[in-house]
């Protein structure tokens, strides 16, 4: 079974989306006062997740939560930003790994 995204929705712009509905889904549970995202700063990749996170919105109890995306560059050596980027990297290669052997 393949991925498909939808003609008009970019593969960030689906990321976003579900992103948005897990963090809905934890904030359900765990009661937050507003939510900080930080995405590991790229050249070509801030304007596409400006453009994709631009409209994020979570409620909690019907109130709409404080939503604030940063960017950090890769150089401040941040140790969450780190442990961030091993997880998608091993992500990937075992997403790769499964297309190769299905294929």
């Amino acid at each position: 079974m393949d991925t498909e995204f939808a003609d008009e929705l970019s593969a960030i712009a689906n990321v976003a989306m579900v992103l948005n509905k897990r963090i809905a889904d934890i904030a359900r549970w765990t009661r937050f006062h507003s939510i900080a995202m930080i995405f590991e700063s790229s050249e070509r990749a801030d304007p596409l997740i400006e453009e994709a996170f631009q409209n994020i919105a979570i409620e909690e109890d019907g109130k709409r939560l404080p939503v604030d995306c940063y960017f950090m560059r890769k150089r401040e050596a941040e140790s969450g930003l780190e442990v961030a980027d091993f997880i998608m990297h091993a992500i990937g290669r075992q997403a790769r790994h499964n297309l190769t052997k299905r294929g």
